[in-house]
């Protein structure tokens, strides 16, 4: 008699999840952006896309927001500036304090890096689109879960 396998035991999702986020990571590593024959790679997008979305954040609040070390944070910054991708301010505030802003070029790369952004959006939404609002509820609290535990390991 043939043993039946059941696909939603904790172990076969796992596997699923870890074959997803492998191909995610995969997806990542290559979705390095090209600008005026300059190619930038993740990090540096992360870092693009963190300030342009909270313009004016200092270095401190970037490495804690990124989960790296200030020192990281200030050599990519210092790579970016050197590409023209960023600009660096005095905090008016604590004139110890650099803060960090995007050029135009920087606003330019930001764009490119988005687009990949919409078109993964579009395929999470595609495969979605006959998830009941319940199912969809269950899959977001079950990923936020994960998230925050994998932040618990990293933190430890």
């Amino acid at each position: 008699m043939k043993k039946t396998t059941n696909h939603f035991t904790p172990e076969a999702l796992g596997h699923s999840f870890s074959r997803v986020a492998a191909q995610l990571s995969t997806l990542d590593s290559h979705a390095s952006c090209d600008l005026q024959n300059e190619t930038f790679v993740t990090a540096e997008m992360h870092l693009v896309k963190l300030i342009h979305e909270e313009e004016g954040l200092h270095i401190t609040a970037l490495a804690q927001k990124l989960g790296v070390t200030k020192s990281a944070v200030s050599q990519l910054a210092a790579k970016l500036e050197r590409k023209g991708i960023l600009k660096k301010g005095i905090d008016p505030q604590n004139h110890a304090r650099l803060m960090l802003y995007l050029t135009e070029k920087g606003e330019r790369l930001y764009d490119i890096h988005e687009s990949f952004h919409q078109e993964l959006d579009a395929l999470v939404a595609e495969t979605l689109q006959n998830a009941s609002e319940e199912n969809r509820q269950f899959l977001q609290q079950f990923l936020d879960a994960v998230e925050q535990k994998i932040l618990a390991i990293h933190m430890k």
